[in-house]
């Protein structure tokens, strides 16, 4: 007698996606999803750069090396400075619609929770800041279930405070094993994506389909001064003492951002603005002086091979097939590479409203279109 012997395997789906668009959440919804939602530079943030978890995560860093800590010293000696800076500090979303959107996707989805690395005595403080931007889970979470972990969590209004000893993935994989109710697929939106390769790790562990959204919005805070208008107002060529003073600041947080992320190198890069302006090598000093950073002010040439090859990185595009618009601060640039590997540069000033109207007339003619926005601080 013989014998057939199948071997079925299932394959569950589980995948990160990268986006700085809470939107793009509302697509993998349906009525057995659970969704999951980080809250610091997530759901909240503070208006000011001080406050913000990488922030903490820097000035740690910076008592870790000069004063020769570990981390959970480090931390523990920051941690009581943080929490009153967070008491007095305004918060925000990072994205206008936050609010809205969370709303939407509670509606499509069976349940959804907060799972935050914030400790249960913050819990009044977290609670009273979602109110502030106006977010509930209160009436949208799974039942409470009695949790067995080495450090304290606590679960109020549909927030779970995991603290940072707990590993999220690990307590919510806890937390489905004691629910009465299990979810058909969960989804988590966090800006840590350490925190989501530890939850995917764990639900393979239950079988259950899992994606994660490495939220980014927090990583493209603008750091906008418009240098082209102040030297149209100023009307003799020069950057004005008032808008230097905001392009060196705007500069300076935008350099203590780039090195609370650990980056190793830091470019500057200026154009139009400041090839215009009488005294832009001043400012390309002042700023230098303020903040150690070499400002390279780039003729007109140069800015439009670096918009046409930035442009190009992130599409897949033929180089003869492609024309680049370049939208600066009061200028437009539009760049193509010739056959035979020159660059073909038409720039043009406008108005602030002639461009607006541009620009929206452009993007309602073309099915596809390539902008390239240029960091408006150094334009």
């Amino acid at each position: 007698m013989k014998f057939l012997i199948l071997f079925l395997a299932v394959s569950l789906s589980a995948e990160i996606i990268q986006t700085n668009r809470m939107e793009e959440v509302l697509f993998h919804v349906d009525e057995t999803t659970w969704v999951l939602f980080d809250i610091d530079n997530t759901l909240i943030e503070t208006v000011t750069h001080v406050g913000r978890m990488e922030w903490f995560d820097h000035v740690v860093k910076q008592l870790m090396l000069k004063e020769g800590l570990d981390r959970s010293t480090a931390d523990g000696l920051l941690y009581p400075k943080w929490v009153a800076i967070m008491e007095l500090c305004p918060i925000q979303t990072p994205e206008e619609e936050t609010a809205h959107l969370v709303k939407l996707i509670q509606r499509k989805s069976e349940a959804s929770l907060v799972l935050t690395a914030r400790p249960p005595t913050l819990a009044k403080l977290t609670l009273r800041h979602l109110d502030e931007v106006k977010i509930d889970f209160s009436h949208h979470t799974p039942q409470a279930v009695s949790l067995e972990t080495p450090h304290p969590t606590h679960l109020e209004n549909g927030v779970l405070f995991a603290s940072m000893l707990n590993s999220k993935g690990a307590l919510f994989r806890q937390f489905i094993e004691k629910s009465d109710r299990k979810p058909g697929k969960i989804l988590f939106i966090d800006d840590a994506r350490h925190h989501l390769e530890q939850m995917e790790s764990e639900l393979q562990k239950l079988g259950i389909a899992f994606t994660g959204f490495h939220y980014t919005k927090s990583l493209e805070r603008p750091y906008y001064v418009n240098f082209y208008e102040g030297i149209s107002q100023n009307g003799d060529s020069h950057f004005s003492p008032e808008m230097r003073a905001q392009g060196v600041q705007a500069c300076k947080q935008a350099v203590d951002k780039a090195n609370s992320f650990g980056a190793d190198r830091i470019i500057a890069i200026a154009t139009a603005s400041f090839r215009a302006a009488l005294n832009g090598d001043k400012l390309a000093d002042e700023i230098q002086n303020a903040t150690g950073i070499q400002v390279h002010i780039v003729d007109q040439d140069l800015e439009g091979k670096l918009a046409f090859q930035a442009a190009l990185s992130k599409l897949n595009s033929a180089t003869e097939h492609l024309v680049v618009w370049d939208i600066g601060g009061g200028s437009v640039q539009f760049i193509r590479v010739m056959s035979d590997g020159t660059y073909l540069l038409d720039e043009c000033l406008l108005g602030g409203q002639m461009r607006a109207e541009l620009m929206h007339h452009l993007i309602a003619r073309s099915d596809q279109f390539a902008v390239r926005c240029q960091l408006n601080f150094c334009s």
